[in-house]
């Protein structure tokens, strides 16, 4: 399979799947309903990048609204290839989204891993108090690609939330296992558990190729 060609996952059981992850977690009932990002992996050529763009297209039929959406592409662009300044993007994006007059991080937090790692989990928590009518999609393709920088504690993926609330959502694609990447120990446990990982094979009998 070339580079040139994509995967459609439409009406295949793996993006039926995801969307029954997706649509259960935002349905669950009762105060603080949490659940878990969605990751997927595959080597090369099994479709990750398409997976993305089908959910990109496809997760606002599913939950039957316009939803919000941000979606990045790593190591697509110099700033999107290393981890802090793809977080930095993604903080970026979420204060605008949530329309904060002081919507950009300080330029020198780019190097200050623990700096820009709150201020991600400080904007999930706004959105989750303050959005609660609106839902938020975030995808992030190839994952493994990021490049950490000197900087990076205790692992340069540990900005990845293992617990989200109800209106929040994160897939993400690698083409490395949950053990291989960067993560915690507590991460990596959480990535392994099977309402959260899906491992794609790209089977000609469920999928077909986009020209």
């Amino acid at each position: 399979m070339s580079r040139e060609e994509a995967i459609d996952w439409t009406g295949t059981d793996t993006l039926e799947r995801i969307r029954t992850f997706m649509v259960a977690s935002y349905e669950a009932s009762g105060p603080g309903a949490r659940h878990g990002p969605i990751l997927v992996q595959g080597s090369h050529g099994t479709g990750k990048s398409s997976i993305i763009g089908a959910v990109y297209s496809s997760c606002e039929a599913w939950f039957g609204r316009r939803l919000l959406r941000i979606v990045r592409f790593s190591g697509a662009t110099p700033r999107s290839a290393y981890n802090l300044e793809l977080l930095r993007i993604i903080c970026q994006q979420l204060c605008l989204l949530l329309h904060l007059s002081d919507g950009f991080l300080p330029k020198d937090a780019s190097f200050d891993p623990l700096y820009v790692n709150n201020w991600f989990q400080t904007l999930i928590r706004r959105f989750e108090e303050t959005a609660t009518n609106e839902l938020l999609v975030i995808l992030i393709d190839d994952l493994h690609r990021l490049n950490p920088l000197d900087s990076d504690i205790v692992a340069a993926l540990s900005w990845l939330p293992i617990s989200l609330p109800r209106n929040v959502h994160i897939v993400a694609t690698t083409a490395l296992p949950p053990e291989l990447l960067k993560l915690t120990p507590v991460q990596r446990e959480r990535f392994r558990s099977p309402d959260c990982y899906i491992e794609l094979v790209a089977d000609p009998g469920e999928c077909h190729i986009i020209s």
